[in-house]
């Protein structure tokens, strides 16, 4: 049990509102179910600073708006942080933004493209190890099979000859 979580006599604010997040972070990992790398990115993609803030109702509040909508989404915390920075749309503003993000979610899902794969196609982001990626092996026989092709089109044996004028 935390001592931080109980709340002064106006349900306004903890008691302890000194207390930066970053002394909290096992019970706020414990509470939302979610790893310190989840909370990292949650809180990248908010306006919360883990070094400096404060713990209070609002960031709390902040945290479980981000995990409902991800959760709603079907989405994990990273998934949901690359699709708002993949897309740029922010489902912050109203209850409007929230249902344009959420159509976003499920047009994302018909195309059939995980949002790795998405991210990976149009900004370049690469997460190590996942099956989107090719293996170095693969790579490297269709690079071999392109040179092949492109030497016969080109009329020249791989192996030096010139057929062009044969």
């Amino acid at each position: 049990h935390d001592p931080i979580s109980a709340r002064d006599v106006s349900q306004k604010q903890l008691f302890d509102s000194c207390a930066l997040i970053r002394v909290h972070i096992p019970a706020l990992l414990a509470a939302f179910k979610m790893s310190e790398a989840e909370l990292n990115l949650l809180l990248e993609a908010s306006t919360i600073n883990l070094a400096a803030d404060k713990l209070s109702i609002e960031v709390i509040s902040t945290i479980y708006r981000h995990v409902l909508l991800a959760k709603l989404a079907n989405l994990t915390i990273r998934e949901f942080s690359e699709l708002v920075t993949l897309s740029g749309v922010s489902p912050w503003g109203n209850v409007f933004s929230i249902l344009s993000f959420l159509e976003l979610t499920g047009k994302c899902k018909q195309s059939g493209l995980s949002i790795d794969q998405l991210s990976y196609i149009y900004l370049h982001a690469v997460e190590t190890n996942k099956s989107y990626l090719p293996a170095v092996d693969s790579v490297l026989r269709i690079a071999q099979y392109l040179r092949e092709v492109l030497l016969q089109i080109a009329g020249v044996d791989p192996g030096g000859r010139d057929h062009a004028g044969s």
